[in-house]
């Protein structure tokens, strides 16, 4: 990759963060939440924490035989902005015979229903962003999106972000030196050896992991979802270390010799029909690893 290539792909780059980080400021600034699947686009406020009223809790207890919650207007004066995409359907009657839910049975003597105990409205306060059932607080809805987030900055990473110097040299040794040739035909090609092989996949292993967390991190932003610092570490170490190994593909390497002892080793070698089995087998790698960090980055995951 020349310098101008490089260039523009670290421009690319700086640009999808740069737009990422934009939407998450004007979404947190306008105090509003931002919701898409196939059905709608849509962008509901949130409860404001600079509120006096209600202390960014949403609203408060009322007072009175039968105490009843109300909502604080920072939010629920303001309209919600949607964009209909593909209608949905009822699948089936909610009635019997087909109700899709049943009732949650209430045990005698338990708290459910109940307004905090306390005086004023800052005391009692509640939370209504609580009180919603979003299907991103499900296991494995977290598990997904931090799945698909990993393997986008992977793939940008693995191939935009990556040289064309880290991409050559990473697998140099003394044995087996890279020789490069620069764009001059007077100039002598360079040689490049282990030292040099080793620098340029730690190089490129710190660029991938560097963008799977920029993806991950304004991804999880955006859809409300606060993983673990520890959590997310652990998942990007992992990330780092399984690249690097796979990555290093000197003679012998891990890969390949995984390859044959598996049986694999006529794939690996396999560069034809449009088909590189090194490369093949490489992604597979990535993409088992990839998914054992999203697991690992969940860890402790909740919701905004």
């Amino acid at each position: 990759m020349t310098g101008r290539r490089l260039r523009a792909a670290l421009l690319l780059a700086a640009l999808q963060a740069a737009a990422a980080g934009a939407v998450v400021v004007a979404l947190k600034a306008g105090h509003r939440r931002l919701y898409a699947d196939r059905h709608r686009i849509e962008l509901t406020p949130q409860p404001c924490r600079s509120c006096p009223d209600c202390r960014g809790d949403g609203g408060w207890w009322v007072d009175g035989a039968n105490p009843e919650m109300e909502a604080c207007g920072c939010w629920a004066n303001r309209p919600t902005w949607r964009i209909r995409l593909l209608p949905v359907r009822a699948a089936w009657p909610d009635e019997p015979p087909f109700r899709t839910t049943r009732p949650r049975p209430v045990r005698p003597g338990s708290d459910l229903g109940r307004p905090p105990i306390g005086k004023g409205p800052a005391a009692r306060s509640f939370t209504l962003r609580d009180q919603e059932k979003s299907s991103m607080t499900h296991r494995s809805a977290l598990f997904a999106a931090v799945l698909g987030l990993g393997r986008a900055g992977s793939n940008i990473g693995d191939h935009w972000i990556q040289s064309d110097y880290c991409a050559r040299v990473k697998g140099a040794t003394d044995d087996k030196p890279v020789y490069l040739t620069t764009d001059d035909p007077d100039a002598e090609p360079t040689v490049h050896g282990t030292s040099d092989g080793i620098k340029a996949c730690a190089w490129h292993c710190l660029t991938y992991t560097a963008t799977q967390a920029l993806a991950v991190g304004a991804g999880a932003r955006i859809l409300g979802i606060r993983l673990h610092p520890g959590a997310a570490a652990a998942a990007l170490a992992l990330s780092f270390v399984t690249h690097y190994a796979a990555d290093r593909r000197v003679p012998d390497g891990l890969l390949e010799t995984l390859a044959t002892k598996t049986g694999k080793g006529n794939f690996w070698r396999l560069a034809d029909h449009g088909i590189n089995g090194a490369y093949c087998l490489d992604s597979a790698w990535h993409h088992g690893w990839e998914t054992a960090a999203a697991l690992v980055a969940i860890i402790g995951a909740t919701t905004r």
